[in-house]
C-alpha cells in the first residue's frame, strides 16, 4: 500500500477461497482498517444466499471502515426477488458499497459449479474424485437434471484436443457422443477433469437493465479476454 495500491481484491467464490474463515478475513482486513481504501471481492455465494454473503461484507465495511466494490452481482433468474432485497442492503447509506455487472444475458461459470452443493465445497481434486467415482454418478445425474433444457455453452476447454466442442451447447455435445443430457454433461466433466469454463444464460435481463442505470452499478466486463478466437453463444 506503501506504493501506491487502491486497496485489496478477493474471489470468496472460488474453489480455493470459498471456505477462508471469518477470523482469517479479518486479519487480511486489518491491514486495510480505517484507511477508506478498496475492498473488491465476489462473494461467498450467490442465489438464496446472496443476502448472508451481502451481510458479511458490509460487516466488513462497517468494522474497518472500507469502501467494498462487490464483483460480477449479475441477477440470476431464479432468484430476482433476493437480488432485489440484496440490493436494498446496498443502497444503505450508513456503509460505502458498489456493486460492477456487465450487459450480457449469461455468466461464464467454471465446469466445477454444476456439481452438487457439498461437492463444490471440497478441494478441487477431491471433485475429480467424485465426478469419477461410479458410487456417486447417480447422485451427480440427478443434480444435473436441474439444467435440462437450460442454454448452456462449451466455453473454453484446457484440452487441446477438445476445441472442436468450444462454442457447442452442452446438449450438443451429449447428442454428439450419443448420451442424453445429463450422462453427456457428467461425460464432458470426467474428460476434462473439470478444467473448462461454460457459458450459462442465466441473467434476467430486466432486473439487470435496473442495476446498470443504478448510482452504484460499475460497468465492467466479464474475466480475461479469450484471445482472437470467437465463440458462438
Amino acid at each position: 500500500f506503501k506504493d501506491g495500491a487502491f486497496g485489496m481484491s478477493l474471489d470468496l467464490s472460488s474453489v480455493y477461497d470459498h471456505k477462508t474463515p471469518t477470523h482469517e478475513m479479518k486479519e487480511l482486513l486489518k491491514i486495510l482498517g480505517n484507511s477508506k481504501r478498496i475492498l473488491s471481492t465476489h462473494i461467498r455465494n450467490v442465489g438464496e444466499s446472496i443476502l448472508d454473503s451481502l451481510k458479511e461484507i458490509s460487516d466488513f465495511t462497517r468494522e474497518y471502515n472500507l469502501n467494498a466494490e462487490i464483483s460480477h452481482f449479475q441477477p440470476i433468474e431464479e432468484f430476482i426477488n433476493f437480488y432485489e432485497k440484496a440490493l436494498e442492503m446496498i443502497e444503505d447509506k450508513s456503509i460505502n458499497i458498489n456493486f460492477d455487472v456487465y450487459p450480457f444475458d449469461v455468466t461464464a461459470i467454471p465446469l466445477y459449479s454444476f456439481l452438487p452443493t457439498w461437492m463444490r465445497e471440497k478441494t478441487k481434486e477431491a471433485m475429480v474424485e467424485f465426478s469419477n467415482n461410479p458410487d456417486y454418478e447417480r447422485q451427480i445425474l440427478e443434480f444435473l437434471e436441474n439444467f435440462q433444457g437450460k442454454e448452456i455453452i462449451i466455453g473454453r476447454l484446457s484440452d487441446s484436443s477438445l476445441k472442436i466442442s468450444e462454442g457447442k451447447s452442452v446438449r450438443e455435445f451429449a447428442e454428439n457422443s450419443g448420451l442424453g443430457f445429463s450422462k453427456g454433461f457428467l461425460r464432458l466433466m470426467r474428460i476434462t477433469r473439470l478444467k473448462g469454463v461454460l457459458f450459462y444464460r442465466n441473467v434476467d435481463m430486466k432486473t439487470l437493465e435496473k442495476f446498470i442505470c443504478h448510482d452504484k452499478a460499475i460497468i465492467s466486463s466479464n474475466g480475461a479476454s479469450l484471445g482472437e478466437r470467437e465463440f458462438k453463444h
